[in-house]
């Protein structure tokens, strides 16, 4: 079990690959405690988790190298063209917030972040 990585590097858009050992459904380990803690001063902080299938999810900093909408789009063309019907995991695209030491789906974090703006 680990975080490998980087899988794919460009500059700033580097993308880690999270599983098990075995690569067979290995996306279960995010689940690990202490997990999420770990990546998070691994990548730097705040970090996008991504549902690649039953067997491995993917880790995005979140350092602005991806627009929101850039890892939504591949996470739905990935699913669309590349994953089978039993090893598909989500097409929600999550946030692990590590001010607030929580995994949330981006929707929810964006939610937070502007009323977080608006409460100033």
């Amino acid at each position: 079990m680990g975080i490998d990585g980087p899988d794919m590097e460009d500059d700033d858009r580097t993308i880690y690959v999270l599983t098990n050992v075995d690569r067979t459904l290995g996306a279960a380990v995010i689940t690990r405690e202490g997990l999420l803690q770990d990546i998070s001063e691994k990548v730097g902080g705040s970090y996008y988790v991504l549902p690649s299938s039953t067997h491995e999810v993917l880790i995005v900093p979140m350092n602005g190298a991806f627009s929101k909408d850039e890892l939504r789009n591949m996470v739905r063309e990935v699913n669309e063209n590349e994953v089978s019907a039993e090893d598909f995991l989500s097409n929600k695209v999550q946030v692990y917030s590590a001010s607030r030491d929580k995994l949330m789906n981006v929707e929810a974090y964006d939610q937070l972040q502007r009323s977080k703006i608006h409460a100033r």
